[in-house]
Protein backbone atom coordinates (compact mmCIF):
# COMPACT_ATOMS: atom_id res chain seq x y z
CA UNK A 1 0.00 0.00 0.00
CA UNK A 2 2.86 2.34 0.88
CA UNK A 3 4.53 1.62 -2.47
CA UNK A 4 1.28 2.37 -4.30
CA UNK A 5 0.84 5.69 -2.49
CA UNK A 6 4.42 6.65 -3.27
CA UNK A 7 3.86 5.82 -6.94
CA UNK A 8 0.69 7.94 -7.06
CA UNK A 9 2.56 10.84 -5.44
CA UNK A 10 5.41 10.38 -7.93
CA UNK A 11 2.97 10.55 -10.87
CA UNK A 12 1.32 13.68 -9.45
CA UNK A 13 4.69 15.36 -8.92
CA UNK A 14 5.78 14.55 -12.48
CA UNK A 15 2.51 15.88 -13.81
CA UNK A 16 2.93 19.27 -12.16
CA UNK A 17 6.68 19.32 -12.81
CA UNK A 18 7.95 18.94 -9.25
CA UNK A 19 9.60 15.55 -9.92
CA UNK A 20 11.94 14.73 -12.73
CA UNK A 21 10.78 12.05 -15.15
CA UNK A 22 13.46 9.86 -16.64
CA UNK A 23 13.62 10.14 -20.43
CA UNK A 24 14.49 6.66 -21.64
CA UNK A 25 14.08 7.26 -25.39
CA UNK A 26 17.09 8.53 -27.29
CA UNK A 27 16.79 11.51 -29.63
CA UNK A 28 16.87 9.16 -32.60
CA UNK A 29 14.04 7.06 -31.15
CA UNK A 30 11.97 10.18 -30.46
CA UNK A 31 12.40 11.24 -34.11
CA UNK A 32 11.50 7.74 -35.30
CA UNK A 33 8.42 7.71 -33.09
CA UNK A 34 7.23 10.99 -34.65
CA UNK A 35 7.66 9.50 -38.13
CA UNK A 36 5.64 6.45 -37.15
CA UNK A 37 2.85 8.66 -35.78
CA UNK A 38 2.84 10.54 -39.08
CA UNK A 39 2.59 7.25 -40.95
CA UNK A 40 -0.35 6.24 -38.76
CA UNK A 41 -2.09 9.56 -39.36
CA UNK A 42 -1.72 9.44 -43.15
CA UNK A 43 -2.65 5.76 -43.25
CA UNK A 44 -5.84 6.45 -41.30
CA UNK A 45 -6.78 9.42 -43.50
CA UNK A 46 -6.23 7.42 -46.69
CA UNK A 47 -8.29 4.51 -45.39
CA UNK A 48 -11.16 6.79 -44.36
CA UNK A 49 -11.37 8.68 -47.65
CA UNK A 50 -10.97 5.59 -49.84
CA UNK A 51 -13.58 3.75 -47.80
CA UNK A 52 -16.05 6.58 -48.41
CA UNK A 53 -15.74 6.08 -52.19
CA UNK A 54 -17.33 2.63 -51.95
CA UNK A 55 -21.02 2.36 -52.73
CA UNK A 56 -21.61 -0.10 -49.86
CA UNK A 57 -20.34 -0.93 -46.39
CA UNK A 58 -17.97 -3.91 -46.72
CA UNK A 59 -18.30 -4.92 -43.07
CA UNK A 60 -22.11 -5.07 -43.16
CA UNK A 61 -22.88 -6.47 -46.62
CA UNK A 62 -21.05 -9.50 -48.02
CA UNK A 63 -23.64 -10.61 -50.60
CA UNK A 64 -22.48 -9.60 -54.13
CA UNK A 65 -26.07 -9.56 -55.44
CA UNK A 66 -27.21 -7.08 -52.79
CA UNK A 67 -24.11 -4.99 -53.39
CA UNK A 68 -24.86 -4.98 -57.11
CA UNK A 69 -28.40 -3.71 -56.56
CA UNK A 70 -27.12 -0.77 -54.51
CA UNK A 71 -24.86 0.50 -57.28
CA UNK A 72 -26.13 3.63 -59.14
CA UNK A 73 -25.35 1.92 -62.45
CA UNK A 74 -27.63 -0.99 -61.54
CA UNK A 75 -30.45 1.33 -60.59
CA UNK A 76 -30.15 3.22 -63.88
CA UNK A 77 -30.04 -0.11 -65.72
CA UNK A 78 -33.27 -1.28 -64.06
CA UNK A 79 -35.05 1.95 -65.02
CA UNK A 80 -33.89 1.70 -68.65
CA UNK A 81 -35.00 -1.93 -68.91
CA UNK A 82 -38.40 -1.03 -67.46
CA UNK A 83 -38.77 1.79 -69.99
CA UNK A 84 -37.80 -0.61 -72.76
CA UNK A 85 -40.64 -2.93 -71.80
CA UNK A 86 -43.12 -0.04 -71.71
CA UNK A 87 -42.06 1.22 -75.15
CA UNK A 88 -42.01 -2.20 -76.82
CA UNK A 89 -45.69 -2.03 -77.76
CA UNK A 90 -45.49 0.62 -80.48
CA UNK A 91 -42.02 2.15 -80.33
CA UNK A 92 -39.87 -0.88 -80.97
CA UNK A 93 -36.77 0.88 -82.30
CA UNK A 94 -36.54 3.22 -79.30
CA UNK A 95 -37.29 0.28 -77.00
CA UNK A 96 -34.26 -1.53 -78.42
CA UNK A 97 -32.01 1.45 -77.64
CA UNK A 98 -33.36 1.61 -74.10
CA UNK A 99 -32.72 -2.11 -73.73
CA UNK A 100 -29.13 -1.85 -75.01
CA UNK A 101 -28.37 1.12 -72.76
CA UNK A 102 -29.77 -0.85 -69.83
CA UNK A 103 -27.43 -3.71 -70.67
CA UNK A 104 -24.57 -1.22 -70.94
CA UNK A 105 -25.21 0.25 -67.50
CA UNK A 106 -25.55 -3.23 -66.04
CA UNK A 107 -22.15 -4.13 -67.44
CA UNK A 108 -20.67 -0.92 -66.02
CA UNK A 109 -22.16 -1.88 -62.66
CA UNK A 110 -20.50 -5.30 -62.74
CA UNK A 111 -17.20 -3.66 -63.62
CA UNK A 112 -17.55 -1.23 -60.73
CA UNK A 113 -18.48 -4.01 -58.31
CA UNK A 114 -15.37 -5.95 -59.28
CA UNK A 115 -13.26 -2.82 -58.85
CA UNK A 116 -14.65 -2.06 -55.40
CA UNK A 117 -14.15 -5.66 -54.26
CA UNK A 118 -10.52 -5.48 -55.42
CA UNK A 119 -10.01 -2.16 -53.62
CA UNK A 120 -11.40 -3.67 -50.45
CA UNK A 121 -9.27 -6.83 -50.64
CA UNK A 122 -6.01 -5.41 -52.01
CA UNK A 123 -5.86 -1.92 -50.48
CA UNK A 124 -8.34 -1.33 -47.66
CA UNK A 125 -7.80 -4.61 -45.82
CA UNK A 126 -3.99 -4.24 -45.69
CA UNK A 127 -4.36 -0.63 -44.52
CA UNK A 128 -6.82 -1.78 -41.88
CA UNK A 129 -4.33 -4.39 -40.66
CA UNK A 130 -1.81 -1.61 -40.04
CA UNK A 131 -4.42 0.47 -38.21
CA UNK A 132 -5.94 -2.34 -36.15
CA UNK A 133 -2.84 -4.40 -35.36
CA UNK A 134 0.58 -2.87 -36.02
CA UNK A 135 0.08 0.70 -34.82
CA UNK A 136 -1.94 -0.31 -31.71
CA UNK A 137 0.84 -2.74 -30.74
CA UNK A 138 3.37 0.08 -30.86
CA UNK A 139 1.04 2.27 -28.78
CA UNK A 140 0.67 -0.58 -26.27
CA UNK A 141 4.45 -0.87 -25.95
CA UNK A 142 4.78 2.89 -25.47
CA UNK A 143 2.12 2.85 -22.74
CA UNK A 144 3.84 -0.06 -21.05
CA UNK A 145 7.18 1.75 -21.24
CA UNK A 146 5.67 4.84 -19.60
CA UNK A 147 4.28 2.71 -16.78
CA UNK A 148 7.58 0.88 -16.24
CA UNK A 149 9.46 4.18 -16.30
CA UNK A 150 7.11 5.56 -13.67
CA UNK A 151 7.66 2.45 -11.55
CA UNK A 152 11.42 2.79 -11.96
CA UNK A 153 11.37 6.45 -10.95
CA UNK A 154 9.22 5.60 -7.94
CA UNK A 155 11.56 2.89 -6.64
CA UNK A 156 14.54 5.12 -7.44
CA UNK A 157 12.99 7.87 -5.36
CA UNK A 158 12.43 5.50 -2.43
CA UNK A 159 15.99 4.22 -2.73
CA UNK A 160 17.47 7.75 -2.73
CA UNK A 161 15.30 8.70 0.22
CA UNK A 162 16.45 5.64 2.14
CA UNK A 163 20.09 6.45 1.42
CA UNK A 164 19.65 9.98 2.81
CA UNK A 165 18.26 8.54 6.02
CA UNK A 166 21.29 6.27 6.59
CA UNK A 167 23.26 8.83 8.58
CA UNK A 168 20.32 9.40 10.91
CA UNK A 169 19.64 5.74 11.70
CA UNK A 170 20.36 4.62 15.26
CA UNK A 171 23.19 2.05 15.61
CA UNK A 172 20.82 -0.69 16.78
CA UNK A 173 18.72 -0.24 13.59
CA UNK A 174 21.66 0.05 11.16
CA UNK A 175 21.61 -3.60 10.08
CA UNK A 176 17.86 -3.63 9.31
CA UNK A 177 18.18 -0.31 7.56
CA UNK A 178 21.01 -1.61 5.37
CA UNK A 179 18.92 -4.64 4.41
CA UNK A 180 16.11 -2.31 3.25
CA UNK A 181 18.62 -0.23 1.27
CA UNK A 182 19.95 -3.31 -0.49
CA UNK A 183 16.41 -4.53 -1.22
CA UNK A 184 15.51 -1.17 -2.76
CA UNK A 185 18.75 -1.20 -4.76
CA UNK A 186 17.82 -4.61 -6.17
CA UNK A 187 14.27 -3.40 -6.95
CA UNK A 188 15.73 -0.40 -8.73
CA UNK A 189 18.06 -2.59 -10.82
CA UNK A 190 15.20 -4.92 -11.74
CA UNK A 191 12.93 -2.00 -12.63
CA UNK A 192 15.65 -0.49 -14.80
CA UNK A 193 16.17 -3.84 -16.55
CA UNK A 194 12.44 -4.06 -17.32
CA UNK A 195 12.51 -0.54 -18.72
CA UNK A 196 15.47 -1.35 -20.95
CA UNK A 197 13.84 -4.53 -22.20
CA UNK A 198 10.59 -2.73 -23.04
CA UNK A 199 12.51 0.13 -24.66
CA UNK A 200 14.37 -2.35 -26.88
CA UNK A 201 11.07 -3.94 -27.94
CA UNK A 202 9.59 -0.54 -28.72
CA UNK A 203 12.67 0.51 -30.68
CA UNK A 204 12.51 -2.69 -32.71
CA UNK A 205 8.87 -2.09 -33.65
CA UNK A 206 9.45 1.58 -34.45
CA UNK A 207 12.37 0.88 -36.77
CA UNK A 208 10.50 -2.02 -38.34
CA UNK A 209 7.48 0.17 -39.07
CA UNK A 210 9.65 2.89 -40.64
CA UNK A 211 11.29 0.26 -42.84
CA UNK A 212 7.84 -0.73 -44.19
CA UNK A 213 7.34 2.55 -46.05
CA UNK A 214 7.69 0.62 -49.30
CA UNK A 215 4.58 -1.38 -48.36
CA UNK A 216 2.58 1.81 -47.96
CA UNK A 217 3.90 3.02 -51.32
CA UNK A 218 2.96 -0.28 -52.99
CA UNK A 219 -0.60 -0.02 -51.65
CA UNK A 220 -0.97 3.49 -53.09
CA UNK A 221 0.38 2.41 -56.47
CA UNK A 222 -1.92 -0.63 -56.41
CA UNK A 223 -4.84 1.70 -55.71
CA UNK A 224 -4.12 3.65 -58.90
CA UNK A 225 -3.53 0.46 -60.90
CA UNK A 226 -6.99 -0.71 -59.92
CA UNK A 227 -8.41 2.65 -61.02
CA UNK A 228 -6.63 2.30 -64.35
CA UNK A 229 -7.93 -1.23 -64.88
CA UNK A 230 -11.46 -0.23 -63.88
CA UNK A 231 -11.65 2.64 -66.36
CA UNK A 232 -10.05 0.54 -69.10
CA UNK A 233 -12.68 -2.18 -68.70
CA UNK A 234 -15.49 0.38 -68.51
CA UNK A 235 -14.32 2.10 -71.69
CA UNK A 236 -13.96 -1.24 -73.50
CA UNK A 237 -17.53 -2.28 -72.63
CA UNK A 238 -18.89 1.04 -73.92
CA UNK A 239 -16.84 0.82 -77.12
CA UNK A 240 -18.25 -2.66 -77.77
CA UNK A 241 -21.78 -1.39 -77.23
CA UNK A 242 -21.63 1.71 -79.43
CA UNK A 243 -21.85 -0.02 -82.89
CA UNK A 244 -25.15 -1.64 -81.86
CA UNK A 245 -26.50 1.66 -80.53
CA UNK A 246 -25.48 3.48 -83.72
CA UNK A 247 -27.21 0.78 -85.77
CA UNK A 248 -30.54 1.25 -84.02
CA UNK A 249 -30.07 5.01 -83.95
CA UNK A 250 -29.73 4.85 -87.74
CA UNK A 251 -33.06 3.04 -87.88
CA UNK A 252 -34.69 5.84 -85.93
CA UNK A 253 -33.18 8.46 -88.24
CA UNK A 254 -34.43 6.52 -91.27
CA UNK A 255 -37.89 6.34 -89.74
CA UNK A 256 -37.85 10.07 -89.08
CA UNK A 257 -36.80 10.83 -92.65
CA UNK A 258 -39.53 8.63 -94.01
CA UNK A 259 -42.17 10.30 -91.83
CA UNK A 260 -40.94 13.73 -92.96
CA UNK A 261 -41.09 12.62 -96.58
CA UNK A 262 -44.65 11.43 -96.14
CA UNK A 263 -45.67 14.72 -94.54
CA UNK A 264 -44.07 16.69 -97.39
CA UNK A 265 -45.85 14.50 -99.96
CA UNK A 266 -49.20 15.07 -98.29
CA UNK A 267 -48.54 18.81 -98.29
CA UNK A 268 -47.79 18.85 -102.03
CA UNK A 269 -51.04 17.04 -102.80
CA UNK A 270 -53.01 19.58 -100.76
CA UNK A 271 -51.39 22.47 -102.66
CA UNK A 272 -52.18 20.84 -106.02
CA UNK A 273 -55.81 20.32 -105.04
CA UNK A 274 -56.06 23.97 -103.94
CA UNK A 275 -54.63 25.16 -107.27
CA UNK A 276 -57.05 22.92 -109.16
CA UNK A 277 -60.00 24.25 -107.19
CA UNK A 278 -58.96 27.87 -107.83
CA UNK A 279 -58.70 27.15 -111.56
CA UNK A 280 -62.18 25.80 -111.74
CA UNK A 281 -63.56 28.80 -109.96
Amino acid sequence: MKKHLFRVKQLADQTVGRAEKTEVLTEDLVTTEKRVKLLEQTCGSTYKRLFQTLSYQPSSDRDPDRRMKKLPESQVSAQLQESSTQLDGGLGLLANIYHLCGDGYFGLGKTRLGYEQDVEALVLNPLNDFLETDFPYIAKLKKQLNKLTLDMDAVKGRYQSMLKQTAQVAPQNATAHQVKVEQLKQEQDEAQARVEQCKDSLATELYKMCSRQSEFGRLLVRMMELQQEYHRKALLSIEQLMPKLHHWEGGLLHLRARALHLRLGAGERIVQECDLFQGRS
